[in-house]
């Protein structure tokens, strides 16, 4: 599959003159192959298809891997991608659509964000279609698992480049094709006419999304539209929406609060702002500085100075904990993993369904009400506390936002073992309140470095979530044990995750290793290795790789050395490129440039092939060390392997030269750099 047969009297050295003088004999091979014909690397096929590209001629460069793909004949992807980007500079819609389909063949896979850009960019110019709705029909027709994500993503890839009218021609083609548009399809176009100002179009695209008995509206599709009403000023349309999404039983999230309060602020409609403020609050959503501001902008404007005063009190007094990240932050996130959050949101709900509802409900005596209640959290919560305690079957529902604010009472407080017994007494019955109280108890667990109160939330959030959560957790986790040398809670913790039933308890360990790792604690980070060497769960070559990389940003190449002879040793452990990479760069940041070399063809014999990261490392050492020529030698094969150089291989390379008095060698170097455009550099 990536070798090319070629005739018996053409050498290796034979092949780059034909390249050289324009590779016609080369091509030739390629078409009238013969089983007879002796084997050669697939290396000089790729610099022909380079040397095409680069002179311009892309359709001889597309012929070529035409030819050789018929054969099942395959070369780098990263050969693909050239073509494709050229092909979208040179605004050829034709060529770009079938390198592409190329692509999409080899892969079988969607392909990464770049090449579906540079797809859209070959279309900038112009208003015919053709090309790419008979592209995406096939696509439509195919049999990859992957069909509605490709078209998906091509229709974000289209919105990035601001070509609506496509965008709008691609969905109403859909609606006709195998392969129907879904939630993700509509809410992708949903935003695009809400950037674009087309309000009364994103109207009627929702209403058509609520007569399709196949899609189900979600809050990112609510969210969408909030956000393209307000910045249209259609402020009497974002309170409608909102209480149409809480009908829907659509629970609202920061995003949507922010939508709802600024668009009523702005109308002038306060006492409904407020409401839904403090209601966001005991759903123990927090309120980012945008909200506050919203809030105090419109409360001023009414002539409320003092209400305006005490909630410019409140946001002052709020520590960073309780205040939610930067708005710009999360609509970045929602932007560039739509199909990914929407996939999780959507098996959350799923979960959340199936679990029952009482598990979002928590029981209360008849007698206890939900005004009652709040009565309650502002006195102490004592009661509600006892009521958590002596629930029955017979009880009432009241609403998991009860004890939530008073857990959250207990935090703001200090009072942090009572927020934990409380959490605990509500989770032994079953009653489990959202994620965010239990994150908010683990991150003022570590800040006040109380290593067993925070052992003891990770555990309960852990048994809550069953999944691996979420990197802050790990980090909290860890902040705890900065000043301690005591790790029995942190052991005792990892040792039960080792042996409970978890599919995913090595991902906790090795998650908590990298966390404890990002904060300095090489001491711990040893320490649980050496223990899960005696546990259930043995480490595996991510937990080598984490604990080599450790041992590497703190110097010690010694112990790293030590550390990378034993992996060879264990039988259930490969060595892979990032093993060999991680220990390539712990020995050049410490100078040890006699091993980069030597690892290096070590990692060749074991048939690893380098990477950017490999000769990155060893051509930065061998021109420290003045192996001139071996540096060079490497800078050649990363090339011919269409690996593409960084600017920091170029500027090592030129300083290597000028060090060993290479002059013009260095200008040669120095030239080719500057001549080299952005998408022939890493």
């Amino acid at each position: 599959k990536h070798m090319v047969l070629a005739p018996a009297e053409c050498s290796f050295s034979a092949m780059h003159s034909l390249i050289d003088t324009g590779g016609e004999a080369l091509k030739k091979t390629a078409e009238n192959n013969d089983s007879g014909s002796k084997f050669i690397s697939r290396i000089d096929y790729t610099s022909l298809v380079e040397k095409y590209r680069r002179d311009g001629n892309l359709s001889a460069a597309y012929d070529l891997l035409q030819s050789l793909q018929d054969k099942n004949i395959w070369l780098p992807v990263p050969v693909f991608k050239n073509l494709l980007a050229a092909a979208g500079e040179k605004k050829d819609t034709k060529l770009s659509c079938r390198a592409f389909k190329m692509m999409l063949v080899q892969a079988g896979t969607p392909l990464n964000s770049d090449c579906y850009l540079n797809l859209a960019r070959a279309f900038i110019d112009t208003d015919d279609c053709v090309h790419l709705l008979s592209l995406l029909k096939e696509v439509s027709e195919a049999s990859l698992p992957c069909r509605l994500i490709v078209i998906n993503r091509t229709i974000l890839a289209f919105a990035e480049s601001r070509q609506i009218h496509k965008v709008l021609m691609i969905l109403e083609k859909m609606r006709e094709w195998e392969c129907k548009p879904d939630v993700i399809t509509y809410n992708s176009v949903l935003d695009i006419l809400g950037r674009a100002g087309l309000v009364n179009e994103m109207l009627s695209l929702l209403s058509s999304m609520k007569e399709d008995c196949d899609v189900s509206l979600n809050i990112i599709t609510y969210n969408t539209v909030l956000n393209g009403m307000r910045k249209a000023c259609r402020f009497d349309m974002c309170l409608v929406l909102y209480e149409e999404m809480v009908q829907c039983g659509i629970e609202p999230d920061l995003l949507s609060y922010t939508a709802v309060i600024d668009s009523l602020g702005r109308s002038g409609n306060t006492k409904e702002a407020l409401r839904l403020f403090d209601e966001m609050k005991q759903r123990v959503i927090r309120p980012s500085v945008y909200v506050y501001r919203a809030l105090i902008d419109c409360l001023k404007k009414s002539g409320e100075f003092n209400r305006a005063l005490q909630v410019s009190d409140e946001l002052k007094n709020t520590s960073a904990l309780d205040l939610a990240e930067p708005d710009k932050m999360i609509i970045k996130v929602y932007k560039m993993y739509w199909w990914m959050i929407l996939r999780v949101y959507d098996q959350s709900r799923k979960v959340c369904i199936t679990t029952g509802e009482v598990k979002h409900m928590v029981l209360a005596p008849a007698e206890c009400s939900f005004s009652a209640m709040h009565s309650l959290i502002d006195t102490g919560g004592e009661a509600l506390k006892k009521t958590a305690e002596n629930s029955d079957s017979g009880s009432k529902f009241v609403s998991r936002i009860d004890y939530t604010s008073l857990v959250e009472k207990y935090r703001r407080d200090g009072n942090l073992s009572a927020a934990y017994d409380l959490l605990q007494s509500l989770q032994n019955k079953n009653i489990w309140l959202p994620v965010p109280v239990f994150k908010n108890l683990l991150a003022a667990a570590g800040e006040k470095k109380d290593t067993k109160l925070s052992c003891r939330a990770f555990k309960m959030m852990l048994v809550q979530a069953g999944t691996p959560l979420s990197s802050d957790c790990y980090l909290n986790l860890a902040r705890a044990f900065i000043n301690a040398d005591d790790c029995v809670h942190l052991l005792s913790l990892l040792k039960e995750v080792s042996e409970s039933s978890l599919p995913c308890r090595l991902i906790v360990i090795n998650r908590t290793i990298l966390a404890f790792a990002e904060s300095r604690q090489v001491d711990k980070v040893l320490k649980i290795f050496e223990k899960m060497r005696e546990w259930e769960c043995k480490p595996d070559v991510i937990t080598y790789n984490s604990v080599l990389d450790t041992l590497g940003r703190a110097g010690l190449v010694n112990e790293m050395l030590r550390l990378f002879s034993s992996m060879k040793e264990v039988s259930d452990v490969s060595l892979n490129i990032i093993t060999y990479n991680t220990v390539l760069n712990g020995m050049r940041k410490a100078c040890r440039f006699d091993m980069c070399l030597v690892l290096y063809e070590e990692m060749v014999q074991c048939g690893i092939e380098p990477d950017l990261l490999s000769y990155t490392a060893v051509i930065d050492s061998l021109g420290r060390s003045g192996n001139t020529k071996e540096a060079l030698r490497l800078f050649h094969e990363m090339k011919q392997r269409v690996i593409r150089p960084s600017v920091y291989v170029y500027r090592a390379l030129i300083d290597c030269l000028k060090k060993s008095g290479e002059f013009n060698r260095a200008l040669q170097v120095s030239d080719e750099l500057k001549n080299t455009s952005a998408l022939d550099l890493a």
